[in-house]
């Protein structure tokens, strides 16, 4: 084996778990590497609008633990604040080991956040306050 180039490389077992959840979930295959020992992957679930997870893989994985980079907040990001909170408090909980473990409490979290927001009927979802709160308080 050469040198190690600077294109970040997943090893086989990760490579080999995120194919088996490719039709749930987008994997862009340009990994960033986050520093000497870890890697970035950047995960979208498919059918959904809620801005990608960046997950830390360490090079050894599975040995190592996968954390969750909070990246820096794009300009869409700030409607979905309630959602990453709850995303990001979900996934520190202990018992989520794995990358399917992780993309799969992911995956759960989006989907009671969804349900949620159609359920309140009336809502302006990105902001989640009703329409009349607008009008309410123009003091017109």
């Amino acid at each position: 084996a050469g040198p190690q180039t600077q294109r970040a490389n997943l090893n086989e077992a990760a490579r080999k778990e995120l194919q088996a959840v490719d039709s749930r979930f987008e994997i862009d295959p340009n990994y960033q590497r986050h520093d000497a020992n870890h890697i970035v992957v950047s995960v979208k679930i498919r059918g959904q609008t809620v801005p990608p997870l960046r997950l830390v893989v360490p090079i050894t994985y599975p040995a190592g633990n996968v954390t969750v980079d909070r990246a820096a907040i794009d300009l869409d990001s700030y409607l979905y604040d309630d959602l990453q909170n709850a995303v990001y408090e979900r996934l520190s909980r202990p018992g989520i080991t794995s990358l399917t473990d992780y993309l799969t409490a992911w995956e759960e979290q989006v989907s009671i956040y969804s349900q949620q927001q159609n359920q309140s009927n009336g809502l302006d979802a990105p902001f989640g306050v009703g329409n009349d709160f607008f009008y309410d308080n123009l003091n017109l």
